[in-house]
């Protein structure tokens, strides 16, 4: 049942559906074409032009760095 779940929120009629009015998701399925207001604020015409172009994480270097911010986030961000 959880794949058929996943499959059916992957689905390109469910991807379309909740990338247009009132929702506005950024599709995961890259079948689906971005909706006008998503494209304008992507500055991309379709998924594969926006994931060309984002920063993907170094995990490597966060990884490194990660419980140095937690501390700091606990000390100056919670206290």
């Amino acid at each position: 049942m959880a794949v058929s779940y996943i499959d059916t929120a992957l689905s390109d009629e469910v991807q379309s559906y909740l990338s247009s009015s009132p929702y506005f998701y950024i599709p995961a399925n890259s079948n689906v074409t971005l909706a006008p207001e998503i494209a304008e604020q992507l500055q991309a015409s379709n998924l594969s032009e926006f994931m060309q172009r984002v920063s993907i994480l170094d995990w490597k270097i966060i990884n490194t760095q990660r419980s140095a911010w937690i501390e700091r986030f606990n000390r100056e961000v919670q206290a």
